[in-house]
């Protein structure tokens, strides 16, 4: 069970045991005790103009904020001088970032000085203002483990803080048009997932102008909307993937319609970072022209010579047009022999893998 204060706009803090909360980590995993939820959604009223005109609905949002405020400062000094025996506070969400000055300012950083959350999220809301400047304020730097950052966009978001060159695992949630500072090396992230939005268009953007990618571990990439590969091709996508010598672990879910429309999946096996010792891809058999490339990979022991774990799906059925035939066929070239059955293979590479990598463990996608 999981803990959880909350503390909103509108009520006082409540706390309750729960066996699972919306959030973008997985709080088992990270064996999580106590979340504070810092909710800032306005009420409803408060979406509507009041009677009493602009400056009289101003007065009374601060006058809400202020509130909420104190409120948060009383959970902070319950931390500092516990009066029960509740775990501490080891994770912080911010939800719904709907103004600059919440996104989140100094007087909220300020207020929770003290707290030492292993995991920070921060959930952009509508307008996808997000400040990580402000926690560089902070007496007591937090200890985390991992930042989320949620719905944010472009250039409303400010990522030039200590605290992300400090952090060891960034997760992306549906994010776009992010801009990375170039922080000295060396930088702590080992671990980045990103799902959705430009995320291909991300890493080309932290290869060119960060380093950011210098010390990964770790990457989970997940890209099946319309919005990537604007800044970038796939190539781009595959060079700066290539030169990422430090990941052991890839994990890639590739839908795009670049992909589906030009075989791009032939190229990956030739430009994958050496040192893996986990690979899983998953994704639509459309990608796919020529499984022999892979074949030849599989079988070529100086391929991924350090492979232990091994997960492979294409088994996504093309969509087809309503006279049955895949929509994507045109793109192929019209052969419709060319595009194999996702499958077959799927089965096809993994039973190759089976017989020349007995030691590697073969996985679902």
């Amino acid at each position: 069970m999981l803990l959880v204060t909350t503390v909103t706009l509108c009520g006082a803090a409540n706390r309750e045991k729960i066996s699972s909360y919306p959030l973008v980590s997985d709080a088992a995993a990270l064996k999580l005790q106590h979340l504070l939820v810092l909710d800032l959604s306005r009420p409803p009223t408060q979406h509507r103009q009041r009677r009493g005109g602009l400056h009289s609905f101003q007065q009374e949002e601060d006058s809400r904020y202020a509130v909420f405020l104190a409120r948060i400062k009383d959970v902070v000094r319950l931390e500092r001088s516990p009066i029960d025996e509740a775990p501490p506070i080891d994770a912080l969400c911010i939800r719904d970032l709907s103004r600059p000055d919440y996104a989140p300012g100094e007087e909220l950083c300020r207020v929770v000085d003290g707290l030492l959350p292993r995991l920070l999220e921060l959930h952009c809301g509508w307008y996808e203002y997000c400040d990580l400047h402000s926690f560089d304020i902070l007496k007591t730097k937090f200890p985390l483990e991992r930042l989320v950052i949620s719905g944010a966009c472009g250039d409303d978001v400010n990522l030039d803080a200590e605290l992300l060159a400090c952090v060891p695992t960034l997760h992306l949630d549906v994010s776009h048009a992010l801009r990375f500072p170039t922080f000295p090396i060396p930088v702590a992230l080992r671990q980045l997932i990103i799902k959705e939005n430009d995320a291909m268009d991300l890493i080309c953007r932290l290869h060119e102008d960060t380093h950011m990618l210098e010390n990964l571990e770790r990457l989970q990439l997940t890209s099946t909307v319309e919005c990537d590969l604007y800044q970038c091709d796939f190539d781009e996508f595959l060079a700066a993937l290539k030169e990422t010598n430090t990941l052991r672990a890839l994990e890639l879910v590739l839908d795009h319609s670049d992909i589906r429309e030009t075989g791009a999946l032939d190229r990956l096996p030739s430009n994958l970072p050496g040192n893996i010792e986990c690979f899983s891809l998953r994704g639509s058999s459309m990608g796919l022209t020529d499984s022999a490339l892979w074949i030849t990979a599989v079988q070529d022991r100086a391929w991924l010579p350090r492979l232990r774990e091994f997960a492979f799906d294409l088994d996504v059925v093309p969509k087809q047009d309503n006279n049955g035939t895949a929509t994507h066929n045109d793109a192929l070239g019209g052969n419709a022999e060319v595009q194999e059955p996702g499958v077959d293979v799927t089965r096809k590479i993994r039973e190759v893998m089976a017989a020349f990598r007995p030691l590697v463990r073969i996985s679902e996608g």
